[in-house]
């Protein structure tokens, strides 16, 4: 949970506030409960319009463009034309996506989804905030410089992601390939998610631990056990080589790691 730029890891006497950044985990079919807990009603997707005709962009229209109506916004017409090539389901517009009258030509506020990825992320910012102050309804932004996150989700932009962020995880887990654990970064807070199996011998089976002797500093978020997934509560059993999905502060990987490894 980040609260004022704050990042915490929230319990059961937890209070939310207005404004709280949350991230949960839960089965797929709760999801729109949590929507709705939280005040944010779910949207039925159908038109999609992706910004920047790049890598990232021609690959989720490739995806995309077999179950969405999908448009792909490109202001370089060389571009656009390699693009049109292949996505032969896929929309293709050679226009600039911070032009007011070409989004109103598009009825933009009819856009379920806007996903802005081109190579400029002053490009997408700008469109994204323009196209939501249009109308449309979930806004997806890409940016390379992470120290902007935290003032860009302030602006009501609906997800933020990150390829550097992506690379870094990328990093760690290759410098820990030897380790018995997975760690990964989130985008802008000081809290990672680390991956791990439960050894028959570790401390916290040998002390015969129940769930709540968890340290606080941590949240279990899910146990996977032959291949089903379990939201964790009181009621929990872990069990040898269940794996755990653990989200906690870098201070207290090792901890975890002393926990369930050892």
């Amino acid at each position: 949970m980040i609260r004022k730029d704050h990042p915490f890891i929230p319990h059961e006497d937890t209070k939310y506030h207005k404004d709280d950044t949350v991230y949960f985990v839960g089965d797929t079919k709760d999801i729109k409960l949590i929507q709705q807990m939280a005040g944010i009603p779910a949207i039925e997707l159908n038109k999609i319009m992706i910004l920047g005709a790049g890598k990232i962009g021609r690959l989720l229209a490739k995806s995309l463009q077999t179950d969405f109506d999908v448009r792909l916004v490109e202001k370089d017409r060389d571009k656009a034309e390699k693009a049109g090539a292949n996505l032969t389901n896929t929309l293709i517009l050679n226009e600039s996506g911070t032009n007011i009258e070409f989004l109103e030509s598009e009825h933009i506020s009819e856009v379920d989804c806007f996903i802005a990825v081109t190579d400029n992320e002053q490009t997408n910012i700008l469109s994204s905030l323009l196209v939501k102050h249009m109308g449309v309804k979930q806004v997806i932004t890409h940016i390379t410089t992470t120290s902007y996150i935290p003032a860009v989700r302030r602006f009501g932009l609906d997800a933020i992601v990150s390829k550097n962020i992506a690379a870094v995880n990328d990093v760690i887990n290759y410098i820990r390939s030897d380790s018995k654990i997975s760690i990964s970064r989130f985008e802008d807070i000081d809290i990672e998610a680390v991956e791990l199996t439960v050894q028959p011998d570790c401390k916290f089976l040998r002390k015969k631990w129940p769930i709540e002797k968890i340290p606080q500093e941590m949240s279990l978020g899910a146990i996977i056990r032959d291949g089903i997934v379990e939201i964790p509560n009181h009621y929990s059993i872990i069990k040898p080589y269940d794996d755990l999905l653990i989200f906690t502060k870098p201070s207290f990987v090792s901890t975890a790691e002393n926990l369930f490894n050892q």
